[in-house]
């Protein structure tokens, strides 16, 4: 397992698709034009500054970091913690702010994907840098 002191910004990881694992450096066997996916791990971002909206905060918070802050509460019960979560909606709403309070919460990491990027004009290829 990769520490996040190990990961530095900027720095090209290779992202494991069933299991929450990073390999450091990833391969040049990849390609090196792929820059749709973002690992942030200096989150400065607290509850106090996300304002609004606290029925969404605290049921986001309840639903991702409670179950990995608390796993032996959890582990008897059959649900599990998610692995991953995907934040919808209209521009300028506080997905992302939400997103780094609740990581930052957890000490874990934010991939942001950035999907402009992630779309293709030939078939195929937007799988191809999926699965990459």
């Amino acid at each position: 397992m990769v520490l996040p002191a190990d990961i530095e910004e900027g720095m090209r990881v290779e992202v494991g698709r069933n299991q929450r694992w990073i390999i450091l450096p990833s391969p040049l066997q990849f390609d090196l034009s792929v820059t749709m996916t973002q690992v942030e791990y200096k989150l400065y971002v607290t509850r106090g500054n996300v304002g609004g909206c606290e029925k969404r905060t605290k049921r986001l918070r309840d639903i991702v970091e409670r179950p990995c802050l608390h796993l032996k509460k959890f582990a008897n019960q059959e649900a599990k913690p998610p692995k991953d979560v995907l934040l919808f909606g209209v521009s300028r709403y506080g997905k992302a702010l939400r997103a780094r309070v609740v990581t930052n919460g957890t000490g874990g990491c934010l991939i942001r994907i950035i999907d402009s990027e992630l779309e293709q004009n030939y078939f195929g290829k937007t799988v191809r840098m999926v699965l990459k």
